[in-house]
């Protein structure tokens, strides 16, 4: 007879079946999870809905599918740490049918280089400035640094800090 109090179940029970598991091969990297993660995900229920065997290959890229994979199984949408990171995972989390507004940006971002006056390169520096700004970040600092040949020829560095 067992020792065990009815209900309660030993650390095997919370162990998923075999069958319960899934491998994937997301553009050559392998993950396992549960059946029941996957099913959160459009794609993935649609997908597991045909059956098949062995693993499911899904051409996309590995280190964004395991930000993708994480938030499927805690709910909790991944920290960016650049504008670029975030694009690139709101297209993951649309590819997968996942809400891309869980994906949120950092509090600081701190962009640092040189600033070229009256060419395309002040144009850049404005481009990525002008991004952070329009999703709600504001600058706290800038600063500016140049050498006398340098100021001469229209080059300095400079640094933004931006805050959220």
């Amino acid at each position: 007879m067992s020792s065990a109090a009815p209900g309660s179940e030993g650390p095997e029970a919370k162990r998923p079946r075999r069958e319960d598991t899934i491998d994937l091969d997301v553009g050559g990297t392998p993950f396992r999870t549960t059946r029941m993660t996957l099913q959160k995900s459009p794609f993935f229920a649609n997908l597991l809905a045909c059956g098949g065997e062995g693993p499911v290959f899904v051409d996309r890229c590995p280190q964004l599918f395991a930000h993708v994979l994480q938030f499927l199984r805690t709910g909790r949408g991944p920290r960016c740490a650049t504008l670029a990171e975030s694009d690139a995972l709101a297209g993951e989390f649309d590819f997968f049918g996942l809400d891309d507004s869980q994906i949120s940006l950092p509090e600081q971002v701190v962009l640092t280089g040189q600033y070229y006056w009256h060419n395309s390169k002040e144009t850049a520096v404005h481009a990525k400035v002008e991004a952070y700004l329009d999703e709600g970040f504001q600058i706290k600092h800038l600063s500016s640094f140049a050498g006398m040949v340098e100021a001469e020829n229209g080059v300095a560095g400079c640094t933004f800090v931006l805050e959220k």
